[in-house]
Parts: C-alpha cells; structure tokens; sequence
C-alpha cells in the first residue's frame, strides 16, 4: 500500500546520497538517470500544453547536463576501469542529442 511506496521514497534518497559518496563514476550515471527523467516530464509537459513544466523540467536537466559535462571530463580517465558502461565519446554524444532535442522541444510549433 501506499506505507510502502512511502518507505521507499523516504529511503531512496538516503541510497543516492550513499552512491554519490562512491565515485565520480556513480554521481555521473545518476546525473544521466536524472536527465532522462526530466527529458520525460518535459516532453509530458509539452503535451499538456504546459509552457511552465517545459521551462522548468529543461532548466533542471539542462543543470544536470552541466554536471554531466564536468564528470565526463574528470573521470575520463577511470571510466574504463569502472563498472559504470560509460564512454567519454558515449557522454558526449548523450549530451549533444539531449541538447538538440530540448532546442526542438522549445522551438515554436508550425
């Protein structure tokens, strides 16, 4: 039931902090979680016709694109030595694709 789904909303952020506290690695994987996640509620936005939605969910996946940008670079290094299946060249193309596409979203209808 719903005491349940509480439960593990309440412990969920608990484990991100733990995993964020592991490695550059991890923070980056989760940055890429979340970005996805908030591609979704804009597009979601978007068919709702909710301009404000739009902005913000792309505001806040723009921001965690930034972090991506700078975790890509700093664990360029220990990516292939991680258990994360992350390539700096994958990185930069999911950054790049997820750019082009919230300019779409953004850009006024026909």
């Amino acid at each position: 039931g719903s005491h349940g789904a509480r439960s593990t909303l309440e412990f969920l952020p608990r484990s991100l902090d733990f995993i964020k506290e592991l490695c550059f690695p991890a923070q980056l994987a989760i940055n890429v979680l979340c970005s996805q996640v908030l591609a979704v509620d804009s597009a979601y936005a978007r068919s709702r016709q909710h301009p404000q939605g739009i902005a913000r969910a792309l505001h806040l996946g723009m921001r965690r694109l930034h972090t991506v940008k700078i975790l890509a670079k700093v664990v360029r290094d220990c990516l292939p030595h991680s258990a994360w299946p992350f390539t700096v060249d994958a990185v930069k193309d999911y950054v790049e694709a997820w750019e082009v596409w919230a300019d779409a979203l953004t850009a006024p209808s026909p």
